[in-house]
């Protein structure tokens, strides 16, 4: 006979430091309007 197993602990680590794309638009400008040029030009795909 088999007992069924489950999950019984769940470990769970979030960073320090929340990122917001402000931060992101701020340090990495042309990154960013990279990125928003390809999802632009994705979606009309």
């Amino acid at each position: 006979m088999h007992n069924p197993v489950g999950i019984r602990s769940l470990s769970v680590n979030f960073p320090s430091v929340v990122r917001t794309n402000d931060y992101y638009k701020e340090k990495y400008p042309n990154l960013v309007a990279q990125a928003e040029k390809k999802a632009w030009q994705d979606s009309f795909r």
